[in-house]
């Protein structure tokens, strides 16, 4: 695994360095065109964002990575049910992380927003628990947004939608994690 990011990091700079460095302006031509030159080097692209299923012509996007016999993995925040099952029903998608922001009481002022309908993450969380495509659930622990007992009600929250799936929860500890000013004891104690 270490090798083939590897492999990806040294193919995104030569990128960056053959299109002049980084930059906000890559056209969607010349994204593929780097994507063809790198046909049987590369195995897939992940469609991140902001939040990638906001864009209108998403499903042709993905349908043009695809016919490049790439794999795509959508990243998405679950706002967006409906075009995740579109997605996902046209078999248009390989594997999709979802970020789950916070428990339901805390969702809302994690996001930065005075109220939150949850209903359309719920039903996202409820059409990837169909196992229809491989998945995950994932979310950036920052105190003091995070308390144990809010990862708990969150890890509950995915849980409560199809109890007979059950769920994990895989906690990633870096080394330096106390640096980043979160609390290590609290995280390897969940």
């Amino acid at each position: 695994e270490g090798d083939g990011e590897a492999v990806i990091l040294k193919e995104i700079s030569a990128a960056e360095e053959e299109i002049g460095g980084y930059t906000d302006d890559l056209t969607e031509e010349e994204f593929f065109s780097f994507l063809k030159k790198r046909q049987g080097i590369l195995d897939g692209v992940a469609v991140s964002g902001g939040e990638p299923l906001l864009q209108k012509d998403i499903r042709s996007f993905i349908e043009r990575v695809r016919a490049l016999g790439l794999s795509v993995k959508l990243d998405t925040n679950g706002t967006f049910p409906d075009k995740l099952r579109e997605l996902i029903d046209a078999k248009l998608v390989d594997y999709v992380a979802m970020d789950v922001k916070n428990s339901p009481a805390r969702y809302a002022e994690t996001t930065g927003l005075s109220t939150l309908d949850l209903a359309p993450i719920e039903e996202s969380i409820r059409i990837l628990k169909e196992n229809r495509v491989p998945y995950e659930f994932r979310t950036t622990v920052v105190e003091p947004l995070h308390t144990e007992s809010s990862i708990r009600e969150m890890a509950e929250l995915v849980a409560a939608l199809d109890p007979a799936a059950g769920v994990s929860v895989r906690v990633e500890v870096p080394d330096d994690l106390g640096s980043f000013g979160y609390n290590p004891e609290m995280i390897i104690r969940l």
